[in-house]
């Protein structure tokens, strides 16, 4: 933010000198001092919405986590924390309140928490989906994904503009594994997968809006602005949706499995007792028919 001294219909010329060994949108704006603070009050205003949504989403499955053991709540935690950290580095918010004196970290961190967030989204996927289980081939692809974006997670700290382009290409391969699973899932009538499915899309949506702001094929408006920060808010509450409907949908898998079974062991003991009522008469007749002799 730069303090420029205009007097009205002055044309003044500026030059400005910028170096970064990553990418940077520049959308200058001349702003009066009464507008730019009313706007920078808006803005900060949605952000504390946006994190303050992903801080309750995380506490509130990290306790389901601690009361279910199921490690697919655990995941989810990590998606958010790596996804709230990734767009607090991206936006420029984390270098303003949480590592101001940083440079060299901050420069890595988009790279670092992008590949995280990417690892998170990975593990989540695989418990969720189970697709060990019901899809051990691209189970496989999941496992050397993780692999890869491992790699690149630690080669950021070594070359970071190759690593960044890697990255991308991480989160891109991620995204298109997940959406194939989500796919699959549905195909082969897995009920949780609805939410999930639902939910990867709309962010599929606002990472597609911001990959063609950034590109130029779209205008930088405030819905383009902040597309990836909203869809990514709305993805983190409809995985929470899934993953309740997933903890509704085995139980009641569960429960019906167990009234399956004490119907057939009720079954079982019917037959038994019939068996033995057969046996019992079949005895009798043959004593009988023995004495008579």
């Amino acid at each position: 933010m730069f303090d420029l001294s205009l007097k009205p219909q002055e044309n003044q010329i500026y030059y400005m000198r910028l170096d970064t060994k990553g990418s940077m949108q520049i959308p200058l704006t001349v702003w009066e001092p009464a507008a730019f603070d009313k706007k920078s009050q808006t803005a900060y205003m949605l952000f504390g919405i946006l994190v303050g949504i992903s801080v309750v989403m995380a506490f509130y499955n990290l306790f389901l986590y601690f009361s279910i053991r199921d490690r697919s709540y655990l995941y989810y935690v990590l998606f958010v924390i790596f996804n709230g950290l990734l767009y607090l580095s991206d936006t420029g918010l984390a270098f303003q309140f949480l590592w101001p004196e940083m440079v060299r970290w901050n420069l890595l961190a988009v790279v670092t928490f992008m590949c995280l967030a990417s690892i998170a989204t990975l593990l989540f996927a695989r418990s969720f989906l189970q697709t060990h289980q019901h899809i051990p081939k691209l189970d496989r692809w999941f496992k050397m994904a993780l692999v890869v974006t491992a790699f690149t997670t630690l080669w950021s700290f070594f070359s970071f503009t190759y690593a960044m382009y890697a990255a991308i290409l991480c989160v891109a391969f991620t995204i298109s594994l997940v959406i194939t699973a989500s796919i699959i899932s549905l195909k082969n009538k897995y009920r949780p997968a609805r939410f999930f499915m639902l939910a990867w899309g709309i962010f599929l949506f606002g990472v597609s809006v911001s990959i063609l702001v950034d590109v130029g094929l779209m205008p930088l408006t405030p819905f383009t602005k902040y597309a990836w920060q909203v869809t990514t808010t709305l993805e983190i509450v409809l995985l929470s949706f899934a993953l309740g409907d997933r903890f509704r949908t085995m139980r009641n898998e569960k429960q019906q499995a167990e009234k399956e079974a004490l119907r057939n062991h009720q079954l079982a003991l019917k037959n038994l007792r019939r068996a033995d009522k057969l046996k019992d008469e079949f005895l009798a007749v043959t004593s009988h028919e023995l004495r008579t002799l």
